[in-house]
């Protein structure tokens, strides 16, 4: 990607995935008449002379996807194997970002809260010469390199690409034990939201992140 730093090989294995994909035979299937799934994604293409918008859907059969063109009206079967993981799953975008978890720009984080199970919440801003305050104190020295380290978290591992509501439970993410809310200074005002639950025993703690569908693991060191 053009504004982050991806792993080189995963962007590698990606494009090479991506440009050697093959259709599946289409016998007894009809492209029209197989009920389409949600979007999945859109990729565009941009060639010396020319650019062309790939669309990507799920179908009704969960092994079996449908590519075409934007504007076309015919396409082709792919099996969901052949997709990189990078489109279609929030695991697949961990590992193409080199595992970052965030991928936020450290100068853009404007406000930050800290809520600790039952504990007070506690929120810091960034003041207009880049130092951090909370309640009128300067917090710059404790916060500031908390900032810097969430800006750049990455996780150890994926313990599951979508997790469930029984996992909220289980891995201690329903109540987390620290929950850390983060704005992002932007047109369209952005926040994130890192939840982070109970330890793996091995030396990470569970997290999810509002609105993304992963369990992923980060050290207990970060």
């Amino acid at each position: 990607p053009s504004a982050d730093f991806a792993d080189q090989t995963e962007v590698g294995d990606f494009v090479e995935k991506l440009l050697s994909m093959e259709s599946l035979p289409t016998e007894g299937l009809d492209f029209h008449k197989l009920q389409s799934g949600p979007e999945i994604c859109r990729i565009e293409l941009v060639f010396a002379k020319a650019k062309r918008t790939l669309v990507i859907c799920s179908t009704s059969k969960s092994d079996l996807m449908k590519i075409t063109f934007d504007g076309v009206q015919d396409g082709w079967f792919v099996s969901k194997t052949a997709i990189p993981k990078v489109l279609d799953s929030f695991s697949g975008l961990l590992s193409f970002y080199d595992k970052t978890v965030l991928s936020l720009p450290i100068n853009g984080i404007k406000r930050i809260t800290r809520i600790v199970s039952g504990a007070e919440p506690e929120t810091a801003i960034r003041t207009p010469n880049g130092g951090w305050v909370a309640n009128k104190e300067d917090v710059t020295r404790r916060v500031g390199p908390q900032v810097e380290l969430l800006s750049s978290l990455k996780s150890t591992a994926v313990s599951k690409p979508v997790f469930t509501l029984d996992d909220l439970d289980s891995f201690g993410l329903r109540n987390p034990r620290l929950e850390i809310l983060i704005d992002v200074d932007a047109s369209d005002a952005v926040r994130r939201t890192l939840h982070i639950g109970n330890p793996d025993g091995n030396g990470n703690r569970y997290a999810i992140i509002g609105g993304n569908e992963a369990l992923f693991l980060i050290s207990e060191k970060d």
